[in-house]
């Protein structure tokens, strides 16, 4: 369901708006269900039947809380965080993520497991 205000991604051409992955925002929607649109180089109006052919309403998800955690045979605490599709892992000064692809299920050791290697690779790289 779309609200005023909601975020939408361009996935198809059409008309003037032609760069695919440009995101707009849903500026009314119509007691007819027509959607206008808006952003930085014009506006549009659509009606929602066409609005499914050309655009996905952009998901946007909240990031928890920072939580520690130890990994097996590693003494060092660290500090993760997620937001459901993406997780950031931070040891010291150093910061390393992992997504997920939108087609794919979360999986929160899968992600740890890329983050703390993508981390460990850092930690080599500095000579620490």
């Amino acid at each position: 369901m779309l609200s005023i205000g909601d975020k939408i991604k361009l996935v198809k051409p059409i008309n003037m708006f032609d760069r695919v992955g440009d995101v707009f925002e849903v500026a009314d929607i119509f007691a007819d269900g027509d959607i206008s649109f808006i952003c930085e180089y014009g506006m549009g109006l659509i009606s929602y039947s066409e609005f499914k052919r050309y655009f996905k309403k952009v998901v946007t998800l909240k990031w928890g809380e920072w939580q520690n955690i130890r990994f097996d045979n590693d003494n060092a605490l660290y500090t993760y965080r997620t937001n459901g599709k993406r997780i950031q892992l931070k040891h010291g000064n150093l910061k390393a993520s992992a997504s997920c692809h939108e087609n794919d299920n979360f999986n929160l050791n899968k992600g740890l497991t890329l983050c703390l290697a993508r981390l460990l690779l850092k930690q080599i790289e500095a000579g620490m």
